[in-house]
């Protein structure tokens, strides 16, 4: 297999066509367009997709420059923003690879597939414990791991050998050589040694010292912030999810990336599958989180994904209420600062306000929601109205930013005419 690999480089039969790099292209723009890296690439399109095509099929794409930043939300993260063209080879992994990916999944394995996020992964895991329990009425005990540092921790040459043994043996395209190649290029690539810090260097302060992808060897470690890293690391657990639910027997089983919840109704055997888990872990230079394990009997609950899971009922965790609240702060102290400030931010709360209520409207949250809602400056009540229970905000019309700039014309004109009127007197 590696013989084959190292004619890769050599191979110029296997080529990438035009079409799948403009497919990628239109696919991308869809969702990225007003960004500016979009935008200075959608100035010559055209002749940077040919260039990236010729430089795909010769061998001499190489990933370019990533801008690299820390958020605190929901977590504090290293997050590699990567060129508005390395997204576009992204695009084309994706299209390629995650149907024939689709096929190998176990249905319980959630994060970026379609129809498996967030709530897909809290109704199915809510399931588990219902069918396990008997409609809570036996034991079972929810036992819930989580690996530690798990992108940081990948080794590159293990996630390599996976990814181009899989597209060797499944993928039947012509153009198998080049997405070899493709993957070779992404995985092996050390962003930390060619990119462009957007926040200061204090703010890495705040994240943990094995967090960060400039403090890992150069051959362990994916960058957050690409798909293709996150196709790798959904992929590298693939055979561990079928040996806790095909040969371990854990039925009720559900994964979100590098979060597991086990339910069983034996404590002693949920305890025997972890020391499994653990050994399958060292043997790929991966390990659990030792603070982050909890065991407990189902009438406790779990926490999975930002939600706690109880029986008969599922509410949002309190530090998804806690940053609503900090938003809704940061806001208020806006418009008590400046009034004048509630043109301008309207829409803008509006909008980081009712990802909020979005969220938590799936959940038994009536109260939590009338609560923020009650927070809010009263100067934003004469911007808003709420419907639907309090699960979205509108902003009102004559404080939409298109009637906020036709007014702010007309003062002006009437400001113009009184100045031109008072100087001819």
């Amino acid at each position: 297999m590696w013989r084959y690999l190292n004619k890769i480089g050599d191979e110029k039969n296997s080529e990438l066509s035009i079409d799948d790099v403009f497919a990628a292209y239109f696919a991308l723009r869809k969702n990225k367009r007003r960004t500016p890296s979009a935008l200075r690439f959608e100035l010559d399109f055209e002749r940077r997709c040919v260039d990236l095509h010729k430089r795909i099929n010769a061998r001499t794409y190489h990933p370019g420059r990533s801008a690299v930043f820390i958020v605190s939300h929901p977590i504090v993260r290293e997050i590699f923003a990567p060129a508005f063209e390395d997204r576009i080879i992204d695009m084309i992994l994706q299209r390629k690879l995650v149907p024939l990916l689709e096929r190998f999944y176990i249905t319980d394995s959630y994060s970026i597939r379609k129809g498996k996020g967030v709530l897909f992964a809290v109704k199915r895991v809510a399931q588990h414990i219902r069918k396990c329990s008997k409609e809570y009425t036996q034991d079972c005990y929810i036992l819930k791991l989580d690996l530690r540092s798990y992108f940081m921790s990948l080794n590159k040459e293990m996630c390599l050998k996976m990814m181009t043994d899989f597209v060797y043996r499944e993928y039947k395209g012509a153009d198998k050589d080049v997405l070899i190649y493709l993957i070779r290029e992404v995985i092996l690539d050390c962003p930390q040694h060619n990119c462009q810090r957007l926040t200061p260097p204090d703010s890495w302060l705040k994240l943990p010292w094995h967090k960060s992808l400039f403090n890992v060897p150069d051959n362990h470690g994916l960058p957050i912030g690409r798909m293709t890293s996150q196709i790798c690391a959904m992929y590298v657990l693939v055979q561990l999810d079928k040996l806790i639910t095909k040969n371990w027997g854990v039925r009720y089983y559900g994964r979100y990336m590098d979060d597991m919840v086990l339910i069983h109704r034996d404590r002693k055997y949920l305890l025997q599958v972890e020391q499994k888990i653990k050994a399958w872990l060292a043997e790929h230079d991966l390990s659990l989180h030792p603070h982050k394990r909890y065991l407990q009997h189902y009438t406790k609950g779990v926490k999975f994904v930002g939600v706690v899971i109880k029986p008969w009922r599922k509410y949002i965790s309190n530090r998804t209420v806690s940053r609503a609240v900090e938003r809704i702060n940061h806001y208020n102290q806006l418009i008590s600062e400046n009034k004048y400030l509630v043109f301008e931010y309207a829409e803008e709360f509006a909008f980081s306000l009712n990802s909020f209520l979005g969220m938590i409207s799936h959940y038994d949250s009536y109260n939590v929601r009338v609560n923020l809602v009650r927070r809010l400056d009263d100067a934003w009540w004469r911007v808003f109205y709420f419907n639907n229970g309090y699960k979205r905000v509108s902003v009102k019309k004559r404080f939409r930013s298109r009637f906020v700039e036709q007014r702010k014309i007309h003062i002006q004109l009437q400001n113009d005419f009184t100045r031109i009127i008072g100087y001819t007197k």
